[in-house]
C-alpha cells in the first residue's frame, strides 16, 4: 500500500495506491483517523485505479467517515466502478458516500450538483416520457 496526500482548498485528499490487505488494516485506520482528526472540514480518500481492497481495509474508511460525520464535516470515498461495486455488495456504500472520479466528489462536497446528477435529473424530467392511466381496481369473478 502506497499513500499521498494532497489538499485542494479545504479538502484534505487521501490518495491510496496498491493492495491494501489485511496486513494493512492497522496503517491505514491509523493514518485515515489521524486525517479525519486533523481539523479541516472534508475529506476524500481516493483510491488508485486497480486498487485491490480487503474487507477488514473497510474498517479504516468507516471509523474515518464516522469520525468525520460525529462532527457534521463531510467524507467521501472515490473509487473505481468496480471498487465502488464491491463496496455496495460487502454493505458500506449507505455509510460512504462513493465517486467515481474527484471532480464528483469535490463538487458533490462543494453542494454542486454533478455532470452525472444532472444526466440523471433530466432523464427522469423528461415529458416525452409515456403516461398511464390508473384505473379502479374491479372485483374478479370466480370461474
Amino acid at each position: 500500500m502506497k499513500t499521498g496526500f494532497e489538499t485542494i482548498g479545504d479538502v484534505d485528499l487521501v490518495r491510496i495506491e496498491g493492495e491494501v490487505d489485511a496486513c494493512d488494516t492497522g496503517a491505514l485506520c491509523d493514518l485515515l483517523v489521524a486525517r479525519a482528526r486533523s481539523g479541516r472540514s472534508k475529506l476524500i480518500v481516493e483510491f488508485a485505479e486497480g486498487v485491490a481492497l480487503a474487507r477488514p481495509g473497510v474498517r479504516g474508511l468507516v471509523v474515518a467517515a464516522k469520525l468525520m460525520q460525529a462532527t457534521r464535516r463531510k467524507f467521501a470515498v472515490v473509487a473505481s466502478p468496480d471498487l465502488g461495486d464491491w463496496l455496495h455488495r460487502v454493505g458500506f456504500v449507505h455509510l460512504l458516500a462513493v465517486h467515481h472520479s474527484r471532480e464528483n466528489a469535490l463538487a458533490a462536497m462543494a453542494g454542486a450538483p454533478s455532470r452525472a446528477t444532472l444526466a440523471g435529473t433530466q432523464a427522469a424530467n423528461r415529458l416525452d416520457a409515456p403516461t398511464f392511466d390508473i384505473l379502479p381496481r374491479t372485483a374478479s369473478k370466480p370461474v
